[in-house]
């Protein structure tokens, strides 16, 4: 039942564009966004299970871009963008990832997570500075995203121990050690 109901919705929406829907484009925006996870999250969970279906990749990817072309300030729909093409895609993509944030600082300059995302996209380019500097930021910020989500400083904790542990490893510089464990004081307490 709940496959056919996402068909549905599906069809649904593709009247959207036979319409002027101009006063409603945040909601629209916002369906556009719950499909693109649902695709995104189907996706995950089939590839867990060894059944990995790129169509459900595509259509996460389809209806997230849809949302943000719809409304250019959905940031969680540019933030979750972001994600898929950083953390999902194979490989990453991560000029997209890049690319998407900017739009969503654009959208909400004083966020943590399109800092946190990029943090990401540098460690794994290997920028651990860039890295450690991101997540520095965004510990200075108090919103995820447009609201504080206290539960996510302690990945901006943990990101930032990974980073400064790898600077510490690479420059030689243990002081860098000592704010990593820091960090982790604060994973574990927080």
């Amino acid at each position: 039942m709940d496959k056919q109901e996402i068909l549905f919705y599906e069809m649904t929406v593709a009247t959207f564009d036979l319409f002027d829907v101009t006063i409603a484009r945040q909601e629209i925006s916002e369906i556009y966004h719950g499909l693109g996870n649902y695709y995104g999250q189907k996706y995950v969970d089939d590839r867990t299970k060894h059944r990995e279906n790129q169509l459900d990749m595509e259509r996460s990817q389809f209806y997230l871009d849809r949302a943000i072309r719809t409304d250019r300030t959905n940031v969680s729909a540019l933030n979750d963008r972001s994600f898929l093409a950083l953390a999902l895609a194979l490989p990453p993509d991560f000029l997209a990832a890049i690319e998407v944030r900017e739009g969503s600082l654009l959208a909400e300059p004083t966020q943590q997570r399109a800092r946190y995302n990029l943090a990401l996209v540098r460690q794994s380019q290997g920028d651990y500075s860039e890295s450690e500097r991101l997540l520095t930021e965004a510990l200075a910020l108090t919103n995820w995203e447009n609201t504080p989500v206290p539960k996510r400083v302690v990945n901006l904790y943990y990101n930032r121990a990974c980073a400064r542990t790898r600077l510490a490893k690479a420059t030689k510089i243990h002081d860098f050690l000592g704010k990593a464990m820091s960090d982790l004081r604060e994973v574990l307490y927080n």
